[in-house]
Formats: C-alpha cells, sequence, structure tokens
C-alpha cells in the first residue's frame, strides 16, 4: 500500500492544486472566461482523482467503477477547455450562453452509453495487479468510442488554434500568457487521449505527472501572469477603438502602455510617451499635476489650451489592485468633453435667454404698458394673498378705487395721446407717495386702485386727502395748454365691509359712485355692509 501511496501521490497533488486553482477561479468568476475555466479544472481533477482511485482500488469491481467514472472528466475537459478559448480570445460575446449545452451533448451521451451499455464504448478492459497497484494492461475501443475521440480531438484541435492565433497577433504580455496556457493545458490532454487510444504504449503514470506539471503551470499563469484579468484580442480591440484616450501607469508612476485616443490627444506616438513618469507627460497640464499628488481615484475636469484652441477634458484616475489588495498601478481615462462642454454653456445663454423672455412675457402679462402698473390680470390674487395674510395676522386691509374726473373731457378736446400723457404722469406721481407695503394697480380706462396693507378706513382716508392736496398742484402741459384735474375715491376695508375680494371691490366701487354724486374731487368710505 505504501508503494501505491507514493506511486499515485503525484496525482493526489495535481487534484490538490486543480481544486484550489478552481476555488480562486470561482471567486473571479464575473471575468470573462473565468466560468468555463473552472469547470475545466474541476473536470481535469475529478479525472485526476479517478485515475489514482482506480489505481488504489482493491477489486476488479472497485477498479472498473473508477475506469468508468473517469470519462466523466475525460468528456467534459475538451469542451470546456473549448468555450474557455472561445471567450479567452473574445469569439464567444455570450458569456454562460445557453447555447454551451449544445456542445455537451457528445459528453451526455458518452456517459449514458458507458454506464447503460458499456460494451458499445469500450469492448474489453483488461487490469493487471502489480504491486498492490491496479493498472489497465489493454482495452479496446467500441463504435461510440470513435465518435467521443474524434470530438474531443476537434474541441482540442480548435482551443490550440484559437490561442495559437492569439499569440501570434497579441502584444508581448498576452503572447505570454496565451503560450502558458498552452505549455500548461495541452500536454496533459494529448497525453491522456493518446494513452487511452493506444497511441502510445505506455503506462497510465504518466498522466497523473503531466497533470501536476499542468497544475504548477496554471499556478504560475494565475499569480504571475494573471491571465484571467485580461481578454488579449477582445481587450486589445476595444481599447485601441476607445474614443477615450487611456493610460496604464505602474506603481512608479511610468507609463507602461497608451491607446490611439491618448495618443490624439496628448499629440505623440505611444513610442515618445512609454517609459516616462506621468509627471513628465502631463506636464503641460497644471490642473491634473494637483490631482496626482493625491494617490487613489479621482476625477477633475481640465480646460488646456492646443493651437490655441480651448479643449476640455474629463480625467478619471483609478488604482489598480493585486489579487492581495496590493497597489500594481493606475488606469487614466481622458475623455474628450469640448463639444459638451460648449453645448452646456450654449444650453445655459439659452436657459438665460429663456429666462428674460419669461420674465418679459410675465411683465407684459401682469403689467399695464402705458402706466408699468400692475394690471387687473393679477389684482385677484394679490388681493386674495393680501387677505389671507391680514386674516391670519389680525390686521385690516383697505382697499381704494380711484377716478380720474372728467377724464373723457380731456380725451374728447385735446385727443388720447393727451389722454395718455395725464394717465401716465397720475401713475408716476401715484407710485411716488405710495408706501413700500401698498400695491398700486391700473385698474382699467382712467381708474386706479390701491391695496393698503395692515391700513385701516381712517388711515386710508387720510392718505388719499393728501393725494387731492398734491393733485391740486398737479398740471401737465401739452401742444401749448395746460391740463388739471381732480380725483375721486371710494375706500372699503376688510373684515369691516368685506372678507372677500369680491365683496370689498364692490364696496369700494359702491363708495366711489358715492364720491362722483356728491360732486366729485372727494374720498368717501363705503357705510353699509355687503351682503
Amino acid at each position: 500500500m505504501t508503494a501505491g501511496i507514493i506511486y499515485t501521490l503525484p496525482m493526489f497533488i495535481a487534484v490538490v492544486l486543480l481544486v484550489f486553482l478552481a476555488i480562486f477561479t470561482w471567486r473571479r468568476r464575473i471575468v470573462p472566461g473565468a466560468l468555463p475555466f473552472f469547470w475545466c479544472l474541476i473536470a481535469t481533477a475529478e479525472w485526476s482523482l479517478a485515475i489514482g482511485m482506480l489505481s488504489l482500488s482493491q477489486s476488479t469491481e472497485s477498479a472498473l467503477f473508477w475506469y468508468k467514472l473517469r470519462f466523466l472528466g475525460i468528456s467534459c475537459v475538451p469542451v470546456t477547455m473549448m468555450l474557455f478559448a472561445f471567450q479567452f480570445t473574445g469569439q464567444d460575446n455570450c458569456k454562460a450562453s445557453r447555447r454551451w449545452i449544445l456542445f455537451f451533448i457528445i459528453p451526455i451521451i458518452t456517459q449514458l452509453i458507458i454506464w447503460t451499455n458499456f460494451h458499445f464504448f469500450t469492448s474489453e478492459v483488461i487490469f493487471a495487479h502489480k504491486n498492490n497497484l491496479f493498472i489497465i494492461q489493454n482495452d479496446s475501443t467500441g463504435p461510440w468510442f470513435v465518435i467521443h475521440f474524434v470530438y474531443s480531438f476537434l474541441c482540442i484541435l480548435l482551443s490550440i488554434v484559437l490561442i495559437a492565433y492569439t499569440a501570434l497577433h497579441s502584444s508581448a504580455i498576452f503572447r505570454r500568457q496565451a503560450l502558458a496556457l498552452l505549455f500548461g493545458a495541452l500536454p496533459p490532454l494529448i497525453i491522456s487521449v493518446f494513452v487511452a487510444t493506444f497511441w502510445i504504449k505506455t503506462s497510465a503514470h504518466l498522466i497523473p505527472l503531466s497533470f501536476t506539471f499542468m497544475g504548477y503551470v496554471f499556478a504560475w499563469a494565475l499569480f504571475r501572469l494573471r491571465f484571467l484579468d485580461l481578454l488579449p484580442m477582445a481587450y486589445s480591440t476595444l481599447v485601441n477603438t476607445m474614443s477615450d484616450g487611456l493610460l496604464v501607469i505602474d506603481p512608479n508612476n511610468h507609463v507602461v502602455a497608451l491607446n490611439h485616443a491618448a495618443e490624439q490627444n496628448l499629440g505623440r506616438y505611444s513610442r515618445s510617451i512609454i517609459g516616462q513618469t506621468i509627471q513628465d507627460v502631463f506636464s503641460a497640464w497644471p490642473a491634473l499635476m494637483e490631482q496626482l499628488k493625491y494617490p487613489g481615484n479621482g476625477q477633475v475636469e481640465i480646460a488646456i489650451n492646443q493651437n490655441e484652441v480651448i479643449c476640455y477634458y474629463d480625467v478619471r484616475i483609478n488604482s489598480l489592485a493585486g489579487w492581495r489588495g496590493e497597489r500594481t498601478g493606475q488606469i487614466m481615462l481622458l475623455r474628450d468633453i469640448t463639444a459638451l462642454v460648449e453645448a452646456r454653456e450654449h444650453l445655459q445663454r439659452q436657459l438665460l435667454e429663456i429666462q428674460d423672455l419669461q420674465k418679459t412675457l410675465r411683465d407684459q402679462a401682469i403689467l399695464d404698458p402705458l402706466t408699468d402698473l400692475y394690471n387687473r390680470r393679477c389684482l385677484k390674487e394679490s388681493l386674495d394673498h393680501e387677505l389671507a395674510q391680514g386674516m391670519r395676522e389680525h390686521f385690516p386691509v383697505s382697499l381704494s378705487i380711484i377716478d380720474v374726473d372728467y377724464f373723457k373731457n380731456v380725451n374728447d378736446s385735446l385727443g388720447h395721446i393727451a389722454g395718455d400723457k395725464l394717465l401716465k404722469s397720475l401713475a408716476d406721481l401715484l407710485q411716488k407717495n405710495t408706501r413700500a407695503s401698498d400695491v398700486l394697480f391700473r385698474y382699467g380706462g382712467d381708474e386706479f386702485l390701491i391695496v393698503f396693507s395692515n391700513t385701516t378706513a381712517e388711515a386710508a382716508y387720510e392718505y388719499l386727502l393728501r393725494i387731492q392736496t398734491l393733485i391740486q398742484e398737479f398740471q401737465i402741459a401739452f401742444n401749448g395748454k395746460i391740463i388739471t384735474t381732480t380725483l375721486s375715491c371710494g375706500i372699503a376695508t376688510f373684515p369691516n365691509h368685506s372678507v372677500e375680494s369680491e365683496g370689498l371691490l364692490i364696496a369700494a366701487d359702491q363708495a366711489l359712485y358715492l364720491a362722483k354724486s356728491q360732486g366729485r374731487n372727494r374720498v368717501c368710505i363705503y357705510s353699509a355692509p355687503v351682503k
């Protein structure tokens, strides 16, 4: 038994290494290609374990069981390897695609035949028991084995072609990754196929040794080259067709790679940039240099004068970390946002113009074009607001309608231009003598209206008497003639005369009618409650 363990120990070492790598790969399964590679490792580990257990079997029945079980890994490894090659080389854009199941039709049929009609797969298996080890002395292939072998061989061949093509047409770092994959994965698979089909008459112990070799090579590829971080063909195409500039910076702040867009942004070829420090490359970009003083992720928007033209760039810096969390470098993205900034500034100018236009339209809607006073359109809103505030804070609000006496005579004798001049002059006089808290309106025609905030009827009455005194000295000249006038005023007060704007307007209008009926040029306060 001791000799058997020593003989099979390399095989079990390979199983441990493959399981360890499978766990590591599963943690990074979001990376394209990682999922089929994970299942390839699991299938390879199962294959190695079955061969090891076959060697340590204690009976022919046990050896036959493990002989059959090893074909689960043997039939799945070529398919999973092919799927990995598809994604590794960028030929499959459908990650974990439902179409993958189609590639497993032959392996599934193989398993059904092995466990239900074994002689259709292998007509005869002869085991030899030497040094407490079971070895396969001879096995004869059946009809289905030929189909299984051809299909597996084509999967492996296609994988070789894809990865070899990638190795020949990629940059140095990608070529090393592809070659490491070929160097580690292909020899054990090819040797296993040859041994299983009698193409090489040799001992089965070559298989676990080749798997051990593959485990070490895979470990080196994963931990040293980290090939799962990159998809050579896909990433090369993606990076070089990006409209954004991309620079890769090593831990010592040297530029190690950049794409075509970055060359255009910087106005220099990559051969003159690679190897330089990031400070030397961007010495003419002071805003970016300030951002580079602080390690870690960052974003800055900068303006650069290029050939007397101001260009704007959005620069994003992201840190790169290894699997242990150590800092391995940075990626810098340069996005030319000149058109975006110019469009934004244009939109801002348009917005200001729209705001000015809105203000103009609003003023035109609520202001009287002749007197620049508020018009009747906004009277109700303003009056309702004042009454609501008076109701909350318990103060009176007075309202007065003012009529220009005999205004029609001015229009009839001197014309409408004279009448307009008279109204404009009266509006200016009222505006100059109105408190900031009061609101003056042109009520319509030859009438004005004043809303007095926190003012009793008596206080409004005194104010209007002062206005009438000023009107006695008021006069304007028009075409060599002097125009004078008087005012009649009606007053109503909240809450004495009404608690609603409509009621106050009616009351004030009736008070005005009373002033005009008593000979004009006077002020009257409404005295009867409005129903």
